[in-house]
């Protein structure tokens, strides 16, 4: 109850911060000082957007939500899409965007359209949530960690790949004191599942290696990356895709990054 009481204060703290930050000023001008085809304009919106409209509106959606049918049945196929550094204030600016330039209505209106009220399509499904992007070691994480608890539910430390929070970032040594963690793809190959990763980005880059790999480092790629000492036994993130389970039993895997698989050594100009 202490706890609730002091979220409470300071939730109310910074809200009267806040409200004393919003009065008029040169960035957010009072509405009065609108000019006359700003003032038409909203005339405008009035007339398209009054209460009959919020109202109709509202009630549409109370009545989608209500007619939704809990689907219990066995999914015959999962696919992920990761927009890697998606965050909300990204989604924002891509929906007020779609608004503003390729509007679902298709009507062009005098009025600019502010985009805020458009919506992605991905918002009409019938079940979203929200996660919280954070690291064990870090408030603003990487994708190494964000991805490995994506596709495994653990939590594990920045910069690293597959482990739970013993790992170390940088060093091999602490591989051993770690535990694996497994992920959706080694859950769906043990169900009997066809598996497949598609990235426009490396293939062993941290977002799809996350799925396959255990790493101490999202950098240790291939073996030009790879520690020179301490590191025995252990394999880089381009050689575990294809020596080792679920990388090397995964049916298809389309991407960019042909460095990692190449001895630039053995080729000859």
């Amino acid at each position: 109850r202490l706890l609730k009481t002091r979220d409470m204060l300071l939730f109310l703290v910074f809200f009267c911060c806040l409200s004393a930050s919003m009065g008029s000023d040169e960035f957010h001008p009072n509405p009065a000082h609108a000019s006359s085809t700003r003032a038409a304009d909203l005339a405008e919106l009035a007339d398209a957007e009054d209460i009959g409209y919020w109202m109709d509106a509202g009630t549409e959606e109370l009545i989608k939500a209500l007619d939704n049918t809990r689907n219990e049945n066995v999914a015959k196929n999962i696919i992920i899409f990761v927009g890697d550094g998606m965050s909300i204030p990204t989604v924002s600016a891509a929906r007020t965007f779609k608004g503003q330039h390729f509007p679902s209505s298709g009507e062009k209106s005098v009025v600019p359209k502010d985009g805020t009220s458009e919506e992605i399509f991905w918002e009409s499904f019938p079940n979203m949530g929200l996660s919280k992007t954070y690291s064990v070691s870090s408030m603003t994480p990487d994708s190494a960690a964000t991805a490995t608890a994506m596709f495994s539910g653990v939590k594990t430390v920045s910069w690293t790949l597959g482990f739970d929070s013993h790992i170390i970032p940088d060093d091999p040594a602490s591989v051993s004191q770690a535990t694996p963690v497994p992920t959706i793809l080694d859950w769906a190959q043990e169900a009997g599942m066809k598996t497949g990763i598609i990235t426009n980005t490396r293939v062993t880059h941290a977002t799809p290696a996350a799925l396959y790999a255990k790493s101490a480092s999202r950098n240790w790629e291939c073996d030009s990356e790879f520690p020179k000492e301490g590191a025995e036994g252990l394999k880089d993130i381009a050689l575990q895709m294809m020596e080792e389970s679920p990388g090397k039993d995964t049916d298809l895997i389309f991407g960019g990054g042909l460095a990692p698989f190449v001895n630039y050594d053995l080729i000859k100009p």
